[in-house]
């Protein structure tokens, strides 16, 4: 999907050849957030890495993992903050727009919800990394620790985003048209039940033999986990083709007193979250005792 993130397979580690390890030998090798990292995936390598953390946002003081810039004060992740907290909606967007790689972000939002990522940055700001790349002077995100994933197959597209970044960018109008846009064609290209179970048979077809000869007990078990994986992707995916082939709701006609009759109204499915604090609904009954509905903008 274009979003940075480490290289990871299976080892199995001997010694003396005896296998070594709490599981007799089988690992998770994963690759580190070091400068061969940041070449493969940016221009310029010298940039600073900063680590979420547990919990924390940008508005910390972010441990630096690598750069050679100077973090006292934090300038490169302060500008992004003070953009993100821009009032004005046109103005947020276009600010974020110059220090923050739109694009790379937003399929790094999406693929979190898509996997039900619940504890990344989106939903809990935490388990990311953040780059400042110096021949670009914007900022990319990219996950880390993704071992929370798929637990809610039914979960709205666009649920309570705790991590700044991601929920001011998703209060402009403009965030919020092309993060759907896309999560569509993540969902088309990327994000497919094919290319997902296809991923997960390669792998089975890499780890049973070495399970195998290590257990039996853990190779029966790994094989029903694989299973159950497959089969949260299935529903997962299924839930957001429905979400996001929800047919766009028609303009609506105003008459010539500037009224429009609304029929059958309902907070759609695809923001399934309460109104955000830049809106009021309420329900009143007007001069001919007609129920009409007051959309207030603040």
């Amino acid at each position: 999907a274009g979003v940075p993130t480490a290289r990871s397979t299976h080892a199995r580690v001997t010694l003396n050849g005896q296998d070594i390890g709490p599981d007799r030998g089988l690992y998770v090798l994963k690759e580190g957030y070091d400068k061969e990292f940041l070449r493969r995936h940016f221009k310029n390598a010298t940039g600073n890495l900063y680590d979420g953390g547990f919990l924390r946002e940008i508005t910390e003081p972010l441990q630096q993992n690598w750069g050679d810039g100077d973090v006292k004060n934090y300038a490169d992740l302060k500008a992004l903050v003070a953009a993100a907290q821009d009032p004005n909606f046109t103005n947020r967007f276009d600010r974020m727009s110059k220090l923050l790689e739109i694009d790379r972000f937003l399929d790094f939002i999406a693929l979190e919800i898509m996997t039900w990522h619940w504890d990344g940055y989106a939903m809990n700001k935490n388990n990311y990394r953040v780059y400042h790349d110096p021949s670009t002077g914007k900022i990319t995100f990219f996950p880390h620790g993704m071992d929370q994933m798929f637990w809610e197959p039914n979960g709205p597209i666009q649920p309570n985003m705790e991590g700044l970044v991601a929920h001011s960018l998703l209060q402009t109008p403009e965030g919020r048209l092309r993060y759907c846009q896309r999560m569509t064609a993540l969902l088309g290209n990327v994000f497919t039940a094919e290319k997902l179970t296809n991923h997960i048979a390669l792998l089975q077809s890499r780890l049973q033999p070495a399970l195998e000869m290590i257990n039996k007990d853990k190779a029966r078990e790994q094989a029903g986990a694989a299973a159950n994986l497959r089969n949260a992707i299935l529903s997962r995916v299924k839930t957001l083709e429905r979400l996001l082939n929800q047919l766009a709701p028609k303009p609506l006609e105003f008459d010539a007193d500037g009224v429009a009759a609304l029929r059958k109204w309902d907070i759609p499915e695809v923001f399934n979250a309460p109104t955000p604090p830049t809106s009021r609904l309420d329900r009143s009954t007007d001069s001919d005792g007609r129920r009409t509905l007051h959309i207030v903008a603040l």
